[in-house]
């Protein structure tokens, strides 16, 4: 059997040269073009100049140049790497635990949950082909238990310990991880969490370069640091009356006080998988009825009343507002229905990260902005160099 994943020897900054806080990015900083992104201190500014000095001069050379001037230094060999990532949610103290690894592209094993954008996709394989460098893994989930550090050898200290700009603490180490764990989440279903405009840049670079690696951190979803925050909708431009029919057919509408609608409730999934409306008059939770299966006959039966496909295939299909808006904050939905920016508000319910998976094993694709795996990964601790000499076996 040929495994999926595999070491790797990575590139590593040099703490000698930065600060912890000034290698810690998040990967919304490489997005604007080059004429537009901001000047930033530290690790941040340099990832930013070897973009622009690896267009001007190559990937290679650039890459050599970092490597003898001492800002970047090679993993002296290949390893696995364990990522504990600590943060605080809701006065709660998590650590969440991934293992980063090479993914070899083209096993069919690594099942997506959302469609990608043209745009997306060429940003990132232009990246690519500029760079010869992956910043940061994709994030990848799978059926299984938490990483515990005594299951995983630790091989010699950290290679990095710091806190970003959020107040996260993160450590990478190398470990070894044994060969019936690595078996098993081999086999395992596999789900892209997080970086599918990645993940097809880099198969799009492999079919070109026949190079096909992927820097990915697989987590366990049994980790209950593990979280997904929604993203909740206000549109503008419906017809009032429309929606008012469309909901009392096939939903139990039920005023709810908005106190009970707070991040946390959602979080938690305190509000039963349910939809909310806000409207100017208040706040309604939205009771699915047997009435509604017959408009989604299209899903499978155990996905026919999920939150997300009722909002956008029933709802949201037929009304056709003029301009549906992605709000991450429930005061926001609040403020801009109240104060007549939108007409209108859905509040949706966080997903599990087991629904997730099986929405992607059955081959089916969530609406657009559906998931927001938190906390997001970081780029900078652990690179790869897109060389074969960096593959391990």
């Amino acid at each position: 059997m040929t495994l999926p994943l595999l070491p790797f020897r990575a590139l590593l900054p040099s703490l000698q040269h930065f600060e912890p806080r000034q290698v810690l990015l998040r990967m919304e900083h490489f997005y604007p073009t080059l004429k537009e992104r901001q000047t930033r201190d530290g690790w941040g500014t340099l990832i930013l100049q070897f973009v622009e000095e690896a267009e001007a001069r190559g990937a290679s050379s650039t890459l050599q140049r970092w490597l003898q001037q001492g800002l970047l230094q090679s993993d002296s060999r290949p390893s696995f790497y364990l990522h504990e990532h600590t943060f605080e949610l809701f006065g709660h103290t998590y650590t969440r635990r991934g293992l980063l690894a090479l993914y070899r592209l083209g096993l069919d094993l690594l099942y997506p949950h959302e469609d990608t954008f043209p745009e997306g996709v060429r940003f990132h394989l232009h990246l690519l082909e500029t760079t010869r460098l992956q910043f940061a893994p994709v994030m990848v989930i799978y059926p299984g238990d938490p990483y515990r550090p005594e299951d995983l050898k630790a091989e010699g200290p950290p290679v990095f310990e710091g806190t970003d700009a959020f107040g996260h603490r993160h450590r990478y180490v190398r470990v070894q991880v044994p060969e019936h764990r690595l078996q098993a989440v081999s086999l395992a279903e596999m789900v892209l969490a997080d970086g599918h405009h990645r993940v097809e840049a880099a198969v799009a670079y492999a079919r070109t370069h026949g190079f096909p690696y992927l820097l990915i951190e697989l987590i366990p979803y049994g980790d209950p640091a593990l979280f997904v925050l929604p993203t909740h909708r206000v549109v503008y431009g419906v017809d009032f009356e429309a929606l008012r029919r469309r909901c009392r057919a096939c939903f139990e509408v039920v005023r709810l006080p908005e106190e009970k609608v707070s991040p946390r409730a959602i979080l938690l999934r305190e509000l039963r998988q349910s939809l909310v409306l806000v409207l100017p008059s208040g706040t309604f939770l939205l009771k699915p009825l047997e009435a509604l299966d017959l408009h989604m006959v299209h899903l499978p039966k155990e996905f026919r009343r999920l939150p997300v496909y009722l909002l956008h295939d029933f709802l949201l299909r037929e009304l056709a507002p003029r301009e549906v808006a992605y709000v991450r904050e429930v005061r926001e939905v609040y403020r801009r229905v109240r104060e007549g920016e939108a007409d209108a508000g859905f509040i949706l319910p966080a997903m599990a990260p087991e629904t997730i998976a099986r929405v992607a094993w059955k081959g089916l694709k969530l609406p657009q902005k559906s998931t927001d795996f938190y906390p997001k990964l970081v780029a900078g601790p652990v690179l790869f160099a897109m060389e074969p000499g960096r593959v391990g076996s």
